[in-house]
C-alpha cells in the first residue's frame, strides 16, 4: 500500500461519514437539516408523503429538486 493509496482511503471515508456543525445561518447547498414534511397532490396527502425528523443533505439528490430548492435559502 502506498502513501497515494492511504490518502486516498481517508478522503473516501471523509465523504462517507462528514462531519457536521450546528450553524446559525440560512441554508445552503452541502448544509444537512432535519426537517418534518408532509407531501400533498392537488391538496391531498398520500401514502408515503409524510416524514418526521428526516436528516436531509441539501444539494446530494436524494429528494425532489424543486423541494430542496424551497428550502435553501
Amino acid at each position: 500500500m502506498t502513501d497515494a493509496d492511504v490518502d486516498a482511503m481517508v478522503a473516501n471515508l471523509r465523504e462517507q461519514r462528514p462531519r457536521f456543525d450546528a450553524v446559525e445561518r440560512e441554508c445552503r447547498e452541502g448544509d444537512r437539516v432535519t426537517m418534518n414534511f408532509e407531501g400533498q397532490v392537488d391538496g391531498a396527502t398520500f401514502e408515503g408523503s409524510k416524514g418526521e425528523n428526516v436528516a436531509v443533505l441539501l444539494g446530494g439528490g436524494r429528494m425532489l429538486k424543486e423541494f430542496e430548492s424551497g428550502v435553501i435559502a
